[in-house]
């Protein structure tokens, strides 16, 4: 079971990695919001439940996303330089971020649903069972 969690966490990196590539930093807003109006980004909203269908949606998305990373890797160990790692890691990403709205979600929706399964052991476990039947 160890081996699927960190994957969990690696599959919403994977999923919501963004390349900075000929971006600049977006600039800090002019009055944020005090903490107690403005929920942590890498928090799931508090009471969020998952339902069993997100549940099954989310396995699903897990392992397509494990597919892409698999299939990317040896690939990614094969680059000579920095360009050409950018370069499969945004088609990474990519490919990714279609992997996920094949199933109609956004990376947000997936991340949220992965931040609420690493904080409740019991929806963990059920998660990965799902993946296990589905790997």
């Amino acid at each position: 079971m160890r081996r699927l969690v960190m994957p969990l966490a690696a599959g919403a990196a994977l999923a919501l990695t963004s390349i900075a590539v000929g971006q600049e930093p977006a600039p800090p807003p002019q009055q944020p919001a005090p903490p107690a109006e403005q929920p942590a980004p890498d928090t799931p909203p508090e009471g969020a439940a998952v339902s069993d269908e997100d549940l099954e949606t989310f396995a699903d998305i897990y392992v397509d996303l494990e597919a892409t990373l698999n299939k990317f890797e040896e690939e990614l160990a094969a680059v000579e330089t920095e360009q050409e790692a950018q370069d499969v890691q945004v088609r990474m990403q990519q490919e990714s971020f279609d992997k996920i709205a094949e199933r109609g979600w956004t990376p947000e929706k997936y991340n949220m649903v992965v931040q609420a399964v690493n904080a409740d052991p019991q929806l963990l476990q059920r998660a990965l069972e799902l993946i296990e039947e589905r790997s």
